[in-house]
């Protein structure tokens, strides 16, 4: 089981659109987030969603070559922490974060 999730935007604007933002809370113990997604976002988030930001940014830097900011951002915050989940909806994002090790899903409960 993993203690945390990491989601980018999209599945953010996927649960909002559904105002069902809260089955990420009762679905994972913890739901981070970036700065750079919370802008993306741009909206209130509620106080269970943890903004983080990437305390090692040469990671980022790096995943910026292959993926778009947002995604980076996301996977440099996954490097830094245990056991993530991560969330991604781009496709070369998935592909890239697969090819690299981490453990990501689509959107809930889909996989690749």
């Amino acid at each position: 089981m993993h203690s945390c999730v990491i989601v980018d935007t999209s599945v953010l604007i996927i649960f909002d659109k559904l105002n069902r933002l809260d089955l990420l809370k009762s679905i994972y113990t913890k739901v981070y987030i970036t700065d750079e997604i919370a802008k993306e976002y741009n909206k209130p988030l509620p106080d269970w969603v943890i903004p983080e930001n990437v305390k090692d940014i040469k990671y980022q830097r790096f995943l910026l070559a292959q993926i778009d900011l947002g995604e980076a951002s996301v996977l440099a915050l996954a490097i830094e922490k245990e056991n993530p989940l991560v969330i991604l909806d781009d496709l070369k994002a998935r592909k890239f974060a697969k090819n690299i090790g981490f453990k990501i899903h689509r959107n809930i409960g889909c996989n690749s």
